[in-house]
């Protein structure tokens, strides 16, 4: 692990180390991608298996992800924590799904949850609960009234399109429509249900 850090030291100076049996990198998210990058890319570190990403509300402190890593070539693990930046009407994230394709699923299963808001993640559509959920349940302040929420006894309204935050040239984060079904394309609901994966899952 001592080689670990000192190449995480030299590759990002600013960034906050703390040993325990899984390091533990803190790094601020204006450099989060270029690092992750680096991680996954640099030889002697090698992360190319994302196991998972986390969505944390501290609360006072703020709110944001951490993500575990793991080399497969090394047999080495290390866990990043990244802040969000903005506040929490709108908690951001840069999205790493370019550098781990698994990353655009997690991303959303965190979105779902926290509503932190990954920028350039070409999906962030909820991902267990319906389209028309009333805020996020595993933050520190979630109001859990099932009145907000009620269980619907109809179908659930759903979407041909999705929401995708990017960057303008100015550093301004701005939100996008895509479009994921066409109009002539045969889309079938399978779902929610819980096809042995321990949750209850929307596929369309």
């Amino acid at each position: 692990m001592s080689n670990i850090r000192e190449k995480i030291s030299t590759v990002l100076p600013e960034a906050v180390i703390e040993d325990g049996d899984i390091m533990q990198v803190t790094v601020p998210d204006a450099k989060w991608h270029d690092f992750a990058k680096t991680l996954r890319d640099d030889s002697d570190l090698a992360f190319d298996f994302l196991v998972t990403i986390v969505g944390m509300d501290w609360k006072e402190n703020g709110m944001g992800c951490i993500y575990y890593l793991t080399s497969t070539k090394h047999n080495t693990h290390i866990s990043v924590k990244v802040m969000a930046t903005g506040d929490r009407e709108q908690p951001l994230i840069h999205s790493i799904h370019d550098l781990w394709a698994i990353a655009t699923i997690f991303e959303r299963e965190v979105y779902d949850f926290f509503g932190i808001i990954f920028i350039n993640n070409p999906d962030m559509r909820r991902l267990f609960l319906n389209i028309d959920w009333k805020g996020y349940p595993l933050r520190k302040d979630y109001n859990d009234d099932p009145n907000i929420n009620p269980v619907s006894t109809e179908n659930e309204r759903q979407t041909d399109f999705t929401d995708v935050w990017t960057e303008d040239a100015d550093g301004k984060v701005v939100k996008h429509e895509r479009r994921i079904f066409k109009p002539e394309d045969f889309v079938v609901n399978i779902g929610p249900q819980h096809p042995a994966t321990h949750g209850v899952l929307r596929f369309r």
